[in-house]
Parts: structure tokens; sequence; C-alpha cells
């Protein structure tokens, strides 16, 4: 830091002291300036994308038959076992989304006789 930089830094200090203000003043050099305490930040955690882990697993339950759905057919799928079905709808709708655009598919999860599964209906 510069002399004059030095001098200003020293009469801000002098004139947030004489107001009975709480401040903090971090110089380039790292040296702290004032009272109020100044918290360090955490560290981001980096986590995995659960979304494309999931997609990438379910991808074959799903991507032939939506592949090849013409409009106004819809496509069923029946979840393997272990697998949630509302991980899997989510996961075909977003496909299917991705293929044939915002609004052009309708889903829903059926349930009947103790099973589960999902229909997708491709509007156009």
């Amino acid at each position: 830091m510069h002399n004059t930089q030095k001098t200003a830094m020293q009469r801000a200090v002098q004139l947030l002291v004489a107001a009975g203000v709480e401040f903090a003043i971090i110089t380039p050099e790292g040296e702290k300036l004032g009272t109020l305490e100044v918290k360090t930040k955490k560290p981001k955690k980096v986590r995995p994308s659960t979304y494309k882990r999931t997609g990438i697993n379910y991808r074959p339950m799903y991507k032939d038959q939506l592949d090849m759905l013409p409009a106004g057919e819809v496509a069923i799928l029946r979840p393997q076992p272990g697998v949630n079905p509302e991980s899997l709808r989510g996961t075909a709708v977003a496909y299917a989304i991705h293929k044939y655009g915002k609004g052009n598919v309708i889903s829903t999860i059926i349930e009947a006789d103790n099973d589960k599964y999902i229909e997708i209906l491709r509007v156009a």
C-alpha cells in the first residue's frame, strides 16, 4: 500500500472511531483494523448431482420407449424392484421434455394391485 493510501486509511479509521461505530477493514496485506468481528467463509461442499446419477442409472428403463413414442400415444414404464417410482418418473419426464418440448408431455403414477407404474402421454 502506498503512503497516500495509508494516510487516507488512517484518517478513515480515526473518523469511524470518533463516530463511535463498529467497523472492520481488512487491508490488502491482510491486516484487520477495527473492532467488528469478521467471520470467515466456510468452503462450499461439492456434492455429486443426484439428477445426473439417477438419470444415467434409470435411462435403460425408459429410453427406448420414449424415443419411439408417437404423438397421442402412452408409454407405460414399470419400475424395477427397489427403484423409486417418483425418481423414475422425474428422470423419464425430464428426458421426454428435453426430446419433445415443454408442455408436450403429461405423466402420472398409477397404483394397481399393490404395484406402481408410470404412464407418460406425449401430447404433441
